[in-house]
């Protein structure tokens, strides 16, 4: 019998999460856990989904309740409890042609639509020493987004994004600073940010 589990829930920052994750392969692997599908949630979610194939529950749980998951886990950023589901395929068995014809089709269909787009973020601040791009892209992190320097006083950072819309502020000698050139709404935490609408850009 083929079981399958879906593991869900949000990370602080998702290629930080990634890293570990891809580190911690040979352990799953021992495991019993095949890699079926890994989702990663578009417009600035940071929310991740998991699809394992396994043939041996009991191996399965005892990885998901191991110490060690728990500790990989809190390296990689993990914010919540995880929500799981284990999962019979009751189909019903397909012959080999079959399944051969639904990968062909999987691989077609679940090709993007919509490419990532490089936007270059510009803020002017000449006498600033410092200069971070946070947004809900990066989960509002003020460290991990530097932005560069030029001699007109311009600090400039381009991020690669999705389209869609996204709400930013810059992070400036340790204080939050607006974009006077873009529309502001009022965020989760009462405070204003700038938004920005990533266009579409189709894939050829």
């Amino acid at each position: 019998m083929i079981y399958y589990i879906l593991i869900r829930h949000k990370v602080r920052n998702f290629e930080a999460w990634r890293r570990v994750y891809d580190l911690h392969k040979s352990v799953r692997d021992e495991a019993g856990l095949k890699e079926r599908h890994l989702f990663h949630g578009i417009e600035g979610s940071n929310e991740v989904l998991i699809v394992f194939e396994t043939k041996d529950l009991k191996r399965a749980y005892d990885f998901m309740q191991s110490a060690d998951l728990a500790r990989r886990m809190e390296e990689a950023g993990v914010l919540e409890k995880p929500d799981i589901f284990i999962l019979e395929d009751v189909s019903g068995a397909a012959r080999e042609s079959e399944i051969e014809e639904l990968k062909r089709i999987e691989e077609v269909y679940t090709e993007p639509l919509d490419k990532e787009v490089d936007i270059e973020f510009v803020y002017v601040a000449p006498t600033a020493s410092e200069v971070y791009l946070t947004g809900n892209f990066n989960n509002w992190d003020t460290k991990t987004l530097p932005m560069k320097k030029n001699k007109r006083g311009q600090w400039k950072a381009t991020v690669r994004l999705l389209p869609g819309k996204y709400e930013y502020r810059y992070f400036a000698d340790g204080a939050w600073a607006t974009d006077v050139k873009r529309p502001e709404a009022r965020g989760d935490s009462g405070s204003k940010t700038c938004v920005i609408d990533v266009a579409s850009k189709i894939a050829a």
